[in-house]
């Protein structure tokens, strides 16, 4: 990883986002039933992958899951497909984002997107569940994928 070494002292996040503007945003906004989600996903384009960072608020909590915190998947879709399978609890973007006090915020690199992978597609926010396969979670908020304002 030679763009680590050059930098080390601001650590990896810092220096992929370090003078980079996101190429592509989506503004996350809660539903009927969740009005009070904002949050913006945003993705940047760096020399290891795209970097996808996630910052929300207001999210349910309390999920009664014996640590306190709601656990959210976050999924890019275009009408009824996904980008990664025909689940979308299969095409989670991001690590599992664990809510605390009504907020959630998370990062990865990842090289299995590419700029053209978000024409024309959906982020949304999904209540994760483990209580069956074909369960892909309730849709807490959803955005749509555009370019920076």
């Amino acid at each position: 990883m030679e763009f680590v070494k050059k930098q080390p002292s601001k650590g990896l996040y810092g220096h992929l986002c370090q003078g980079r503007r996101p190429f592509a945003v989506a503004d996350m906004r809660g539903g009927v039933c969740y009005p009070s989600v904002r949050g913006q996903v945003a993705f940047y384009a760096t020399p290891a992958g795209v970097l996808i960072s996630a910052d929300l608020s207001g999210l349910p909590g309390g999920s009664g899951n014996g640590c306190g915190a709601s656990v959210f998947g976050v999924c890019l879709e275009s009408g009824r497909e996904n980008a990664c399978g025909s689940c979308p609890r299969l095409c989670s973007l991001l690590p599992p984002l664990y809510e605390r006090n009504g907020n959630a915020w998370c990062s990865v690199v990842t090289a299995k997107l590419a700029p053209s992978d978000l024409t024309d597609r959906r982020v949304i926010l999904r209540q994760r569940t483990d209580r069956c396969p074909g369960d892909c979670g309730r849709e807490i908020a959803a955005g749509i994928v555009s370019s920076p304002t």
